[in-house]
């Protein structure tokens, strides 16, 4: 018997009912009713933030079935430790008040920590920002030839060196995703890339070709620094980190 069954068949509580995922109407749908007490989905959501940091960011419907068993098991044990006398345990009763304290105190934070955080001291934290040396960052756009051997890189720049055309070469032996774009990455930052790949790209001037392959855990690139560029991000893009660092 699980441990769901036991606790109905020990308090007599087995009325829930669990509405569809693909079928919940409104924002915060009711998506189970345990013992005439409905359950949102929001709660569902609040129990997922509760877990380790793996399960966070696994996506809810992967993780719905078992997450639904836990919350309406709490519920369950919950409704049971009302009825019951442990609640008049003064030790019980301590331990709730000292919860309800610290809530309250949590709350009040972040309800001074919103005050504070207004536009106007969003925007002059950023042009504060502005000034720092690393507030802007560099961005490289380059294209690559990815191949699965080392031998097999080397050929290709050999090819290069004779003249063969970067793109076309790309889209004829590159295995990457972007072979069919004749290698183009667009533009990106140095930590949007593996590191040995950014090394390499960082280091070129524009024009330039990779005159060794470089080796990542995805196989043998071979490179071209199409362009580089000096970014500043916008206010919306940093405004999370402002708001971090405002509180």
């Amino acid at each position: 018997m699980s441990a769901r069954v036991s606790i109905v068949a020990a308090f007599g509580l087995a009325l829930w009912s669990v509405a569809a995922w693909a079928q919940a109407p409104g924002d915060d749908p009711v998506i189970a009713i345990v013992n005439g007490h409905e359950i949102h989905r929001s709660e569902l959501e609040a129990a997922q933030r509760g877990l380790p940091e793996q399960y966070r960011q696994v996506p809810l419907q992967l993780i719905y079935g078992p997450l639904l068993d836990r919350v309406i098991d709490s519920r369950l044990l919950s409704d049971e430790a009302e009825r019951s006398s442990v609640a008049e345990d003064r030790n019980v009763q301590e331990q709730v008040a000292r919860a309800r304290a610290q809530v309250l105190r949590d709350a009040l934070v972040e309800q001074k920590l919103e005050e504070g955080i207004t536009e106007e001291a969003l925007r002059e934290r950023y042009e504060q920002s502005k000034q720092s040396g690393d507030f802007a960052h560099e961005e490289v756009q380059a294209r690559h030839i990815l191949l699965p051997s080392e031998e097999e890189a080397n050929a290709v720049i050999d090819e290069l060196e004779q003249g063969a055309d970067f793109r076309e070469l790309a889209k004829d032996k590159s295995i990457g995703p972007s072979a069919e774009t004749g290698g183009d990455l667009g533009f990106f930052r140095r930590e949007q890339m593996v590191p040995e790949f950014a090394e390499a790209a960082f280091a070129m001037d524009v024009g330039a070709i990779s005159e060794q392959p470089v080796q990542t855990q995805f196989g043998w690139h071979v490179i071209k620094v199409v362009d580089k560029r000096t970014v500043e991000p916008t206010f919306d893009e940093s405004e999370p980190q402002l708001r971090e660092d405002v509180a």
